[in-house]
């Protein structure tokens, strides 16, 4: 399976939208479980909506992007949804003529961050249709996009690592 990735609590400093992370990943985290929701719960709504939407386009995306994605297991951890399988999926972007193998862990992370990048897309045009401030889902669905981008980064030498 997949090895750990370095931590959040390394990249904090760099990111501005800490109440926000500390909300999803509560929610996420302890969803099912019988903890209070106590501050998170201001944001619940935006929260359970980015987590339904995100969910909601992760797996065709994934269907789309990869032709030997068959299903699999997700869990979220980490802050993004994780595929938990030791296979090698082909990978092929027709807009950009990107085409190659990667690991599940760089898979993962592939379709999060296009899955995110579509639904800022998608809750942005509304809000301009609206001549709206963003919303908090579209608040939450950037900074989820950016956080998942820098703990990339961070840990560019195993993703590198994991395809040899």
């Amino acid at each position: 399976m997949m090895s750990e990735l370095i931590n959040i609590e390394d990249i904090q400093t760099v990111l501005s939208y800490k109440p926000y992370l500390e909300d999803l990943l509560n929610l996420a985290e302890s969803y099912g479980s019988d903890n209070d929701a106590g501050e998170a719960a201001r944001n619940t709504p935006a929260i359970v909506q980015l987590i339904y939407f995100w969910e909601k386009f992760l797996y065709p995306y994934a269907s789309h992007f990869s032709s030997n994605y068959q299903g699999g297991f997700w869990i979220f951890k980490n802050g993004f949804f994780q595929l938990q399988s030791s296979h090698q999926f082909h990978v092929s972007v027709s807009g950009n003529y990107f085409e190659d193998e990667m690991s599940c862990l760089e898979f993962s992370f592939f379709v999060n961050l296009m899955t995110l990048s579509h639904l800022s897309l998608q809750l942005d045009a509304i809000n301009n249709n609206r001549n709206a401030m963003p919303s908090n889902v579209l608040r939450l669905v950037i900074y989820a996009y950016h956080r998942l981008h820098c703990l990339m980064r961070l840990n560019k030498k195993k993703l590198m690592c994991a395809r040899f």
